[in-house]
């Protein structure tokens, strides 16, 4: 068995209703059943595990206004205009599909023309607009609800000069912001 919803073994929804009743303090009406199992299975369906990293999800998200992040945040003008890659569309199984051309994107010009705390947030809004737009298409098109994304990186014109230091550091900064440490 998968762990997803169309697909629960026995213990796996005795632990989603543990979960949930172990969670319900901080529970939302969008943290419903399919978002939960991602939790369970992310950390194997062990309990302790699992609500240790969702309740530092939702401090992460209320810490760093993801939430809200699409209505408050303003992408800066660079950003907008310099920004590398975008949802295009959903495969054939229904999963969004982001396009990063990875050799086209310019570090230096970047770092000089936004704050750091900029381009994380901008990251930030990205995967979110890629979440909705996802949720939207799958709509759109009548499909069930599907639960993963495939992300393309172009690495097309990728030279030694993606290696820049500041800008290694910058995509650190980015991997630690949005996806953390092993919890």
């Amino acid at each position: 068995m998968s762990g997803f919803l169309e697909d629960l073994t026995k213990s796996h929804k005795e632990k989603l209703k543990k979960f949930k009743e172990n969670v319900a303090d901080i529970l939302k009406p969008e943290h419903n059943d399919v978002l939960l199992l991602r939790f369970l299975r992310a950390r194997k369906f062990d309990l302790n595990k699992t609500e240790v990293m969702f309740r530092n999800d939702v401090t992460w998200r209320k810490e760093n206004n993801i939430d809200t992040i699409l209505e408050t945040f303003e992408v800066p003008e660079a950003l907008k205009t310099y920004w590398c890659g975008g949802v295009s569309g959903l495969d054939k199984e229904g999963h969004g599909v982001y396009i990063s051309p990875m050799g086209n994107f310019d570090p230096k010009g970047v770092l000089y023309s936004a704050k750091t705390s900029d381009i994380l947030k901008t990251y930030a809004h990205s995967l979110e607009d890629l979440m909705q737009s996802h949720a939207r298409l799958s709509e759109q098109r009548g499909l069930k609800h599907t639960e993963g994304s495939l992300m393309i990186f172009d690495m097309e014109n990728l030279g030694v000069h993606h290696l820049w230091k500041p800008g290694i550091d910058i995509f650190l900064k980015v991997t630690i912001f949005i996806y953390g440490c092993p919890s």
